[in-house]
């Protein structure tokens, strides 16, 4: 797909690669290469499931493919769910909406476990991914901004214009319109002062 691999982390709910990627790339790539891990888990449970009958790794395989497609911010599902929400809404929005659905998702999950399913390493994982949560809620002004500066020192030649009230109006693969000044423009100023 044409991204360089930065790094590979392995966390208590799988491993995660991060790659050497602009802010501004092509959704369709991302998701199409998010979408790969996903089938990867299947290929390997159909695989693992062939060849041995132990019933724990088609429970193991199973539960990380369904953990991994959750809709939290850091884990797959999130990452899937706020690409598609770009799509209608702008990129600061769609973040803050993905966020809200993460923290939604863990306290039902969090009921779930305290009424229905006990389980300690559950437990740990959701107060991981809070964790998580909290920094990228953190870092979205970092991440922002250098959304901003790659379409300040870079040309994109996106197919679809916009007009925007305000420079935290932008959309992934838009060119936008600020107070009747090209995006070019408009943010020249905003780098200089």
């Amino acid at each position: 797909m044409g991204f360089q691999v930065d790094k590979i982390i392995i966390y208590p709910y799988g491993g995660l690669t991060k790659f050497k990627m602009k802010e501004n790339h092509s959704i369709l790539k991302e998701i199409t290469m998010l979408l790969s891990g996903p089938m990867f888990q299947i290929i390997v449970y159909f695989i693992l499931t062939k060849f041995f009958s132990y019933e724990f790794i088609k429970v193991y395989h199973l539960t990380i493919l369904f953990f991994n497609l959750l809709p939290i911010s850091t884990l797959d599902g999130g990452r899937l769910l706020e690409l598609l929400l770009c799509y209608f809404f702008s990129y600061l929005k769609s973040f803050y909406i993905t966020i809200f659905i993460s923290f939604f998702t863990i306290f039902i999950l969090l009921i779930f476990c305290f009424f229905f399913y006990y389980n300690l390493n559950l437990y740990l994982m959701l107060l991981f991914l809070i964790f998580k949560l909290i920094k990228s809620i953190k870092d979205i002004k970092y991440c922002y901004q250098r959304f901003l500066l790659e379409r300040h020192l870079y040309d994109f030649k996106f197919k679809k214009q916009r007009v925007s009230k305000s420079i935290y109006d932008f959309y992934h693969e838009c060119y936008h319109f600020i107070d009747f000044q090209e995006e070019k423009n408009y943010l020249k100023k905003y780098f200089k002062s």
